[in-house]
């Protein structure tokens, strides 16, 4: 059941996705240049070409780089819509000479484009009126030595576009080349590839769970999962891409707001529906919120984007904590899988919560770079990964207990029409055992328990037909106890019996004993183990057959019998001598022979010949061929 799942487990897979980003890195050993603090700043309506500004126009102001170019117009023109240049001049050591340099200018929103002592190194998003973003993304240029003045002042240009968003953010350096391409791969890896990864974990859940609703329509928990990943996917996507959608960058903020607006509908629908919580009115508050916000949606014009995200980020983060309450009041009743999913749950909630306030962040234009390398990485993505595969874990688990439980069901109803057939079963299994009784005691000795003659060579036909068809050897040994009748004689019936027992009690010991009511199962049937086969064959004679067995195996299986013969004390009796003479008859399994009553016929003769010899002897013969 899911309760025995450890979930300090669960908590390591998840901590491995929150860790599993590469962080940034570079060699003790390696040249660097910090660029962040003072950079000279000039805004523009235009998005004209590098060439129409002078090196040092009287218009430019200054920014602080990390920092905000949005904030800086809001505050300068009273838009946060446009273009800027950004410049700073730099001093690169000579000892840098004769070397390819890289740089690193962090997350800028939306696009750029960087100049280096006037040539363009390297672009990454899109200018209006074609504007792309790619705001999660670090810029990483490298710079060809030749365009490197070492020794001299060099002067590094970025123009950028932002619109809404307009953070520069994380670190800001010139190093050495390998410093810049290794980072850029990391960087590479852990937003674009490892993004991409995740939303190649959603395809298949979704088209899983997709089929599980479609074949179970009451269980509508899986509808709202599989509406979960279809919003989580262009949140995620946001993170990892340009979007070139019809509408450019206004489509693309709207589009991103809406999906919160969704996901954090969707998501408390699916948690009720999960731990069965009755909530219709919460439901209802949420449907509210969304119909709300489709006109919002539609009319809402870029001038407006900015507080309408900030709405956005402020309502979801409020859901955010009805969420966690949904886990905690689900743990606090007891609900099925609730000590599973919980976990997975609320570390999807914080990783949104933790989003939300980066998207807060940059609408009101805050710098998070103080607070640390937690806040400089989006962490939706990782853990919506976590509540991807915590989710499809706890569905399963809830589908196969729902098959188990149409299983109990058609279980009960079995059992109530046993109910009303009890005395009529009663009655039949009492007759049943009483018809068991009978047949053992049909085939049972009554003085030794072992099989009676007629039981024996009924068995032994069957014992004989299997060993035929497996093409296997085996044995069958007769013992007759030399001089009973005097025993008999001389101490009477009662000590006769009781040397009976005591032999077929050896017999037992030293055998691997057949029980008859197995018959239709077999040698085979238990484990690979075989059974052989005792009996009464008259007054003091005493048969066994023994499949599987060769010449030396039945020979060592006699000596064992007639070792502990020799042993018998009859503590109650006189001490008397007891002895017996054995005949073993062998069938090989390239040997033909037709019945079993051949080999009786064949171990007859043995025996006749082992107490021709004298008492206490074993004879044993092959079957031929006649």
């Amino acid at each position: 059941m899911p309760y025995n799942i450890d979930n300090k487990i669960l908590f390591l897979i998840i901590l491995f996705f929150l860790i599993s980003r590469p962080a940034f890195s570079s060699s003790p050993d390696s040249p660097m240049l910090d660029l962040s603090g003072e950079w000279q700043i000039h805004l523009e309506d235009t998005t004209a070409g590098i060439t129409s500004l002078n090196s040092t126009p009287p218009s430019w102001g200054t920014i602080t780089l990390p920092g905000n170019v949005a904030k800086y117009s809001l505050e300068k023109k009273g838009i946060y819509i446009g273009t800027a240049w950004l410049q700073k001049t730099v001093y690169i050591p000579k000892e840098w000479a004769g070397q390819d340099l890289g740089l690193c200018l962090g997350r800028i929103s939306h696009a750029d484009e960087t100049f280096i002592n006037g040539k363009k190194i390297g672009k990454t998003g899109a200018f209006p009126p074609k504007g792309a973003s790619m705001w999660n993304i670090t810029r990483y240029y490298t710079i060809p030595r030749d365009l490197v003045h070492p020794g001299r002042q060099n002067t590094i240009r970025m123009h950028v576009w932002f619109h809404t968003y307009g953070d520069i953010s994380g670190k800001l350096y010139l190093a050495d080349y390998n410093t810049i391409t290794g980072n850029s791969r990391n960087t590479l890896f852990s937003v674009i590839i490892f993004n991409y990864t995740i939303i190649a974990m959603g395809v298949p859940l979704f088209l899983v769970f997709a089929l599980f609703y479609a074949r179970r329509r009451e269980s509508s928990e899986y509808f709202y999962y599989c509406l979960q990943l279809i919003c989580g996917l262009f949140i995620v996507l946001d993170t990892c891409m340009l979007w070139r959608f019809p509408g450019g960058l206004n489509v693309r903020f709207k589009l991103l707001a809406f999906s919160w607006i969704a996901l954090n509908l969707v998501h408390p629908v699916f948690l009720h529906r999960l731990y069965n919580l009755q909530r219709k009115r919460v439901e209802q508050v949420l449907f509210a919120y969304l119909v709300i916000s489709v006109p919002f949606y539609i009319f809402v014009t870029p001038d407006h984007f900015r507080l309408y995200g900030l709405m956005v980020a402020y309502i979801t983060g409020t859901i955010g904590f009805y969420n966690i309450s949904c886990h905690l009041s689900a743990l606090y009743l007891k609900r099925p899988y609730a000590r599973l999913f919980a976990l997975f749950g609320i570390t999807n909630i914080i990783g949104a919560m933790h989003d939300g306030v980066i998207y807060t962040a940059k609408l009101q234009y805050f710098n998070l770079d103080g607070l640390g390398k937690l806040f400089n990485v989006m962490l939706f993505p990782p853990s919506a990964a976590a509540l991807y595969m915590g989710t499809a874990i706890v569905l399963v688990y809830r589908f196969t207990d729902i098959m188990k439980a149409n299983e109990d069901l058609n279980l009960n109803l079995e059992t109530k029409v046993e109910e009303r057939t009890r005395s009529l079963v009663r009655l039949t299994d009492e007759l049943e055992q009483k018809n068991t009784q009978f047949k053992e005691m049909a085939i049972r000795d009554s003085l030794t328990t072992l099989y009676n003659h007629a039981a024996f060579c009924d068995r032994l036909d069957e014992v004989f037909i299997n060993a035929r068809s497996d093409k296997t050897s085996m044995a069958v040994i007769m013992i007759d106890l030399d001089d009973f009748r005097q025993i008999n004689d001389t101490q009477g019936h009662q000590v006769g019996d009781a040397v009976l027992i005591k032999v077929a009690e050896i017999v037992k010991n030293c055998i691997r004993e057949y029980e008859y009511l197995e018959k239709n199962q077999w040698q085979h049937n238990h484990n690979g183990k075989e059974y052989d086969l005792a009996g009464r064959y008259g007054g003091d004679e005493f048969i066994l057959a023994l499949p599987g067995c060769d010449r030396d195996t039945a020979f060592k299986t006699a000596e064992r019998i007639n070792r502990g013969i020799k042993e018998i004390d009859l503590a109650s009796y006189p001490p008397i001598h007891i002895s017996a003479s054995f005949g073993i008859a062998v069938l090989d399994p390239a040997t033909d022979c037709s019945s079993s009553d051949k080999l009786i016929t064949l171990v007859d003769t043995a025996l006749h010949k082992s107490k021709s010899m004298a008492t206490n002897q074993i004879h044993c013969m092959h079957y031929r061929n006649v």
